[in-house]
């Protein structure tokens, strides 16, 4: 940013310091509209560089408040943002079944979407283990969460109770 000394030294010389200039005086507003002008071109710069940063870390799958402990910015800002952009956040899974056979797998929050493919009401976890050992699979809880970046082309996840395939 250019500071306008020239402008600065001119009003000093002639008023003896800035805090003496009229409010109204000509070359003080051209002065603040410098300053304003670059400080708002400054943000303009800043919330860009925060939009990509918003876009980036939603389509690798992180939530809203990841987003904003990585951006050091508050959740409803990261929200708001998230909003605005028309940004749909992808889910974080907690558990993941995977046949033993095929080795495929399906990624959800809840172990209680398995009951799709159990067929069976499915109200704890352990419940869940035994019935998809019975379809042929293992059940396996996140020690964190299994993000979304990290799931391969062809695997499979809940997104609500519909079955998707990551493409």
């Amino acid at each position: 940013m250019d500071i306008p000394y020239d402008l600065i030294h001119k009003l000093e010389n002639k008023y003896g310091t800035m805090s003496n200039v009229p409010e109204n005086s000509a070359t003080l507003i051209k002065i603040r509209n410098i300053f304003w002008e670059n400080e708002s071109l400054s943000n303009i710069e800043n919330q860009l560089e925060l939009e990509n940063k918003v876009i980036q870390y939603v389509s690798e799958g992180y939530n809203a408040l990841d987003i904003a402990k990585k951006t050091n910015k508050g959740i409803r800002t990261i929200r708001g943002l998230i909003n605005r952009l028309h940004l749909k956040l992808k889910p974080q899974f907690n558990y993941v079944a995977i046949n033993k056979n095929t080795g495929q797998k399906i990624f959800s929050t809840s172990f209680k979407n398995y009951e799709a493919i159990t067929k069976q009401r499915v109200k704890f976890a352990d419940s869940a283990k035994i019935y998809l050992y019975k379809k042929g699979y293992v059940l396996r809880e996140a020690r964190g969460v299994y993000r979304w970046k990290k799931l391969k082309n062809g695997d499979q996840y809940f997104s609500g109770k519909e079955l998707c395939t990551k493409c």
